[in-house]
């Protein structure tokens, strides 16, 4: 739906897999990560690939972010800043 909507807007957009051995990033002019469902499966590899993205391309995703987010305990930093978060019950390894 995304791309859809952007090709009104006249941008060109086009959805592929992170992990696409075919996908040559450094053809894309700007890249916006989106649901990587798989990603947690494979978590040093996706954030090796994060990391390394932004040398090929404009990468609109702060790497850091995505980093601070992978993992769902960034919901503790945002509790204890005082923000809303749905209740946790955390179970440690």
């Amino acid at each position: 739906m995304l791309c859809a909507a952007l090709g009104e807007c006249g941008v060109e957009a086009e959805s592929v897999a992170w992990d696409n051995p075919r996908v040559d990033w450094s053809s894309f002019e700007h890249v916006i990560l989106s649901s990587t469902w798989d990603s947690v499966d494979r978590a040093a590899e996706y954030l090796a690939w994060v990391g390394d993205l932004s040398s090929s391309t404009t990468l609109h995703n702060d790497p850091s972010l995505v980093v601070w987010g992978f993992d769902k305990t960034y919901q503790r930093d945002l509790a204890a800043a005082g923000l809303p978060v749905i209740a946790t019950t955390w179970v440690e390894d």
